[in-house]
């Protein structure tokens, strides 16, 4: 996945105030707050977008918080089978010139009263 970085897998027995506080602690774990983060396995395009809203809804508390978290959603399948797998790669966005150094291409929000002076 990414060099020297361990995946971590999904809990599935957290409530959404409680995987936002491990998508937390995921982030800050490593030193480029970078994780990736493995679903469990849908068997079908329901429990593929069930997993997809729970996760955003934790993201969503997590951004709420004020953390600068980005996040790129793939989904892989696993070699033997047709089963399909969300994968959720988060980091900290770290802005510099207006643009995220951990390259994701996400630019630095600009206050509409500092674009104006």
């Amino acid at each position: 996945m990414i060099p020297e970085t361990p995946a971590h897998y999904w809990p599935t027995d957290l409530d959404d105030h409680e995987r936002a506080a491990w998508l937390i602690e995921r982030a800050d774990e490593d030193h480029r707050h970078t994780a990736p983060i493995l679903m469990p396995y849908a068997g079908s395009d329901e429990a593929l977008d069930a997993l997809e809203d729970a996760f955003r809804r934790a993201f969503d508390l997590v951004r709420a918080s004020g953390r600068r978290l980005g996040v790129q959603l793939l989904v892989g399948q696993h070699v033997d089978s047709a089963e399909e797998r969300l994968v959720a790669i988060i980091h900290e966005h770290v802005f510099a010139g207006g643009i995220c150094v951990n390259g994701c291409g996400a630019r630095e929000p600009v206050d509409d009263d500092e674009a104006a002076a």
